[in-house]
């Protein structure tokens, strides 16, 4: 199953998933037990290609984590920050409230009313992303 790609604005976006109908449960039997949805930040893609090195690092374990057959999470959504030049506009819509994204690649995770992240070198460190996760 293919992550998610977003293109709602920022507001929207964190509407979206403070929602309490937009979580999914761990447990079914406990409607108060919400399984953490993931947004994952990455540099925007040119002729099918990213402009930061990182992110072109982070992709296949992102396909591995998110989409992979084993152990893969579920809940997530890609958002694209921009072209170089968009992403490093002080004013870009990202950097602002209420995500304030500093870098990419940056992966948010979002548990009821706490919101936690993994940015840059941890995210490609893979050791640091499957503790984040969760997953063996």
């Amino acid at each position: 199953m293919p992550i998610e790609i977003s293109t709602a604005s920022p507001s929207s976006l964190a509407s979206a998933i403070r929602s309490p109908s937009s979580l999914e449960n761990t447990d079914p039997t406990d409607p108060t037990d919400p399984q953490p949805q993931y947004i994952i930040f990455l540099a925007s893609l040119l002729n099918r290609t990213s402009w930061c090195p990182d992110c072109r690092v982070v992709e296949p374990l992102i396909d591995r984590y998110f989409q992979g057959n084993g152990e893969a999470v579920r809940n997530a959504r890609v958002i694209y920050v921009g072209d170089r030049a968009t992403w490093k506009d002080p004013t870009n819509k990202w950097r602002q409230e209420p995500f304030y994204i500093s870098g990419v690649p940056t992966i948010l995770k979002v548990v009821g009313e706490k919101w936690e992240r993994l940015y840059d070198d941890d995210v490609v460190n893979e050791a640091k992303l499957k503790a984040f996760l969760g997953v063996n």
